[in-house]
């Protein structure tokens, strides 16, 4: 425990170790990647914390969230991309890099997901960020670009997710091979 303006308060790795007790495992790594992102490091690691209490409560969680980071970097930014994420663990699929930088000839993009062994990569698209004009024809210009460059680009809706999943799963697991 340390004090913050005045109020005393749990680091965030002990916060995030407390969490793994009585949240999902999903829940307790979304935290561990925002955390890492927005570089909120404490000098006790949750490494630290799983040594001391290698069998408290919450501390299968941690592991398994340590296991993922390693797994798959990055940051899920989105709603569907954590919706998305489940659905590779629930049909036991590879987990890609999140957010990842490709770069397409003498372009770099940023996409949602990238298995970089199989130059795959998924775009988690909803309505909102994606229904202009103008996104709809950039999304086009750069999906050219990436498969020039050797990426399959394969686009998921967030009503697709629902409705679909076996076939979801089906299609990437083809793809990934």
């Amino acid at each position: 425990m340390t004090i913050e303006r005045g109020i005393p308060v749990t680091s965030v790795p002990r916060t995030l170790f407390d969490l793994a007790a009585t949240t999902s495992v999903d829940e307790v790594e979304h935290g561990l990647r925002e955390s890492e992102y927005l570089q909120l490091y404490d000098r006790l690691s949750l490494r630290d914390l799983l040594a001391r209490y290698p069998r408290r409560q919450g501390s299968r969680a941690i592991r398994e969230c340590l296991v993922r980071r390693a797994e798959a970097p990055g940051r899920a930014r989105s709603w569907l991309e954590e919706r998305f994420l489940p659905l590779l663990r629930e049909h036991r699929l590879p987990r890609p890099q999140l957010n990842a930088w490709v770069e397409a000839g003498e372009m770099w993009f940023e996409v949602d997901c990238l298995w970089p062994e199989s130059r795959v990569v998924v775009e988690l698209d909803g309505f909102a960020a994606h229904g202009t004009r103008i996104a709809f024809r950039e999304d086009r210009a750069r999906d050219r670009r990436l498969r020039v460059a050797g990426y399959g680009v394969t686009r998921i809706a967030p009503e697709q997710l629902d409705d679909e999943p076996e076939a979801i799963a089906a299609d990437l697991r083809r793809l990934l091979v």
